[in-house]
């Protein structure tokens, strides 16, 4: 069989991984496999990404991985746009009715035109999809959902006996069942490769952070616990509730942040949170792999950490938590409904999640959150049900009870605010603790337990065998008749679905 995988771009970054990560898999144990053509919008990385996949494998094998260029499919920005009838020409020229098309997070938003080009491909039926969602748009990306709407004729939800649909973790399975896609969408859990940890040397670690690194860090706290955030500095990774949370905890420790946020939309943001290490406001060091010492590479750092955290508010799969066990780390997170489908992994492990952290909240803040989250919930009334309206105006009611905030909630300006209080305000940390007392002693607690061997339990759930298994699944299912929901009904429910404060935090405000 020939595969043409399509995706925006292959540049470095999470979407792209799985794409390396799934590639391998099926060449390794799909044996009646012709040819994967990636076929990508930008031809930065490509070569790079070609070389990763054909990397260790026999060269009849590596040589079956094709790239195409295209630059249609590429984001686009305003101003520019492809024209949908000549690149759905082009593309049902290029690959035919005996190619799998594979296309990851087809209507993000990014290229409309290349959406509405697939779907009307999707309408005659002529091509087998399937289409990979790694995000939603109708989830905390309105921007991205308005460009889509302002395109496309109908919602980007067809279906037919051609059209099959994979995502990335139970919840998104669940929101697409419920909308009545339910026996066209499978659920296909992002493979997780087992890289050999390094040996860990903490001694070596600190020796580097404090020859390297203080001297631009002024907070971090010398033999304080490390915990380790190994992701970029966006917005959505919510980075000022992890410092204060390393602040507020008994024994206060050092926050590690990996990488900075490179995007237009990230970089103002990405540049508050380094100030904020490099001023002293969080206690710890702000990407020691820029140094370039192999002591605090990303795996030394994984290695030689004391414990994993993430406060990050929205995720497509969470690889993070997963590499949390395979390091063998406590892992201390913000839970998210994502984990729903594997939540069970975690059992016994030394970990704490939680789903509320309080900060002290003064009638300004409250009332301020409070109208700016009424505000958007009056934008959003056109596309609600009124019990879905009624339901996330009884939230707003109820953000600030109990005499605190939940600081996920808050503007970034306002988080800011809430971490200058944590490091010069006795009264504030005094509050903040009592508000969040179970939660502190808990963590404290999890950061001294021994993490266990986990990698057999990895390997069963996500290693290469189970993906490929799933995707025969998908595979052997084309043909098969199913419902066929209006498009307009499965947009209405997924939007119902996401229509909820979690999903339209002020956090992501400009």
């Amino acid at each position: 069989m020939r595969i043409a995988l399509f995706h925006y771009h292959l540049k470095p970054g999470g979407v792209t991984d799985v794409i390396i990560y799934s590639i391998r898999a099926l060449l390794s144990r799909m044996g009646k496999l012709d040819e994967i053509r990636l076929v990508t919008g930008d031809k930065e990385n490509t070569e790079s990404v070609l070389e990763t996949v054909r990397e260790g494998l026999d060269r009849q094998v590596a040589d079956k991985v094709k790239l195409d260029v295209l630059e249609e499919i590429g984001y686009t920005e305003e101003g520019y746009s492809p024209d949908p009838d000549q690149l759905k020409a082009r593309l049902l020229a290029r690959y035919d009715e005996d190619t799998l098309w594979w296309v990851h997070n087809y209507h993000l938003g990014k290229n409309p035109e290349f959406t509405a080009a697939l779907m009307s491909i999707a309408k005659s039926g002529n091509r087998k999809i399937l289409f990979h969602i790694h995000d939603f748009p109708e989830c905390g990306r309105p921007e991205n959902l308005k460009r889509l709407n302002t395109v496309l004729k109908h919602p980007p939800y067809p279906s037919g006996p051609d059209i099959r649909y994979a995502v990335i973790n139970e919840r998104d399975r669940r929101i697409l069942s419920d909308a009545g896609l339910e026996e066209s969408v499978s659920l296909l859990t992002n493979p997780v490769p087992l890289i050999p940890n390094a040996t860990g040397n903490p001694k070596e670690m600190r020796k580097a952070l404090e020859e390297l690194c203080v001297k631009d860090n002024p907070g971090y706290i010398p033999g304080a616990p490390i915990l380790l955030y190994p992701v970029r500095a966006i917005r959505r990774k919510n980075i000022f509730e992890a410092a204060i949370l390393a602040r507020l905890l008994e024994e206060p420790s050092n926050l590690i942040v990996t990488l900075p946020g490179v995007s237009a939309q990230e970089k103002e943001y990405s540049r508050i949170v380094e100030s904020s290490f490099k001023n002293g406001l969080i206690p710890g060091i702000w990407c020691p792999e820029a140094t370039g010492d192999e002591r605090l590479s990303y795996r030394q750092l994984a290695s030689s950490c004391d414990a994993v955290i993430s406060t990050s508010v929205q995720e497509g799969f969470g690889y993070l938590f997963i590499n949390a066990l395979h390091w063998q780390k406590p892992l201390l997170a913000r839970y998210l409904d994502i984990l729903d489908g594997i939540l069970n992994l975690f059992g016994d492990y030394p970990r704490r999640f939680w789903a509320d952290f309080r900060i002290p909240a003064t009638e300004e803040l409250r009332i301020k959150t409070q109208d700016a989250y009424q505000e958007r919930v009056k934008e959003m009334e056109p596309n609600l049900s009124d019990k879905a309206i009624k339901s996330m105006n009884s939230a707003v009611s109820k953000i600030a009870a109990g005499g605190g905030i939940d600081i996920s909630y808050l503007k970034v300006e306002d988080q800011l605010e809430a971490l200058k209080l944590a490091g010069n305000n006795p009264e504030w940390l005094v509050k903040a603790k009592l508000l969040n007392r179970e939660l502190l002693d808990s963590a404290g607690r999890t950061l001294k337990a021994r993490a266990p061997q986990m990698d057999r339990t990895i390997e069963a759930h996500f290693g290469e065998a189970s993906f490929v298994r799933y995707f025969k699944e998908i595979l052997s299912s084309f043909g098969t008749k199913t419902p066929s929901p209006s498009p307009e009904k499965v947009r209405e429910s997924v939007e119902k679905a996401f229509g909820r404060i979690d999903y339209m935090r002020l956090l992501y405000d400009d």
